[in-house]
């Protein structure tokens, strides 16, 4: 179960007793509303960040890419949370990266890996210094999610996979503690 605030979570699970060590922090506020960075989508059109966060919804911002073995692992959660509660009250929006370089990506390979996992949240295309760009300071790998709240505030990052599960447990906790 993820947290409240300015707190640490050690999350072991999953799969054949292979222990996975996520850490999950939760951060002081660090923006005061969405970032304002502008990424292309699939098709080249620009986007800013706003467009997506702050809009009265939990908005999780899942930096993957598909090369990413642990990313490939964790997608089929994030459709799952995405389908579950893109009407009610949270969203996902992937944001895409070469792997390992952690260069842009190429989109149509983007595209394809997102077609055969029926991704239907927006993805973006970025970079890692796009990525710094959140402030939460430097990509320390992928997969990596951002948790913001229906404010628009930045509360939780991840680096490493996570489920639907912990996702849910968080917002509730994180809602019950405010």
């Amino acid at each position: 179960m993820l947290i409240n605030r300015n707190s640490w979570l050690l999350w072991a699970g999953a799969g054949v007793a292979t222990v996975l060590a996520l850490v999950l922090f939760s951060l002081p506020k660090l923006v005061a509303g969405p970032p304002d960075l502008v990424l292309p989508d699939l098709e080249g059109q620009s986007h800013p960040l706003s467009e997506y966060i702050g809009k009265g919804k939990w908005t999780l911002v899942n930096v993957w890419g598909p090369r990413c073995p642990p990313c490939q692992e964790e997608l089929p959660e994030l459709v799952r949370f995405h389908d579950e509660h893109k009407d009610s009250d949270a969203t996902v929006l992937g944001i895409a990266l070469d792997y390992p370089s952690f260069g842009k990506p190429d989109a149509e390979e983007v595209a394809a890996f997102a077609e055969d996992y029926l991704v239907g949240y927006p993805l973006l295309l970025g970079d890692a210094d796009k990525i710094e760009a959140f402030g939460a300071g430097p990509l320390p790998g992928m997969p990596t999610t951002f948790a913001y709240t229906p404010e628009g505030e930045l509360v939780a990052v991840q680096t490493g996979m996570i489920t639907a599960k912990i996702i849910e447990d968080f917002i509730r906790g994180y809602s019950q503690n405010k």
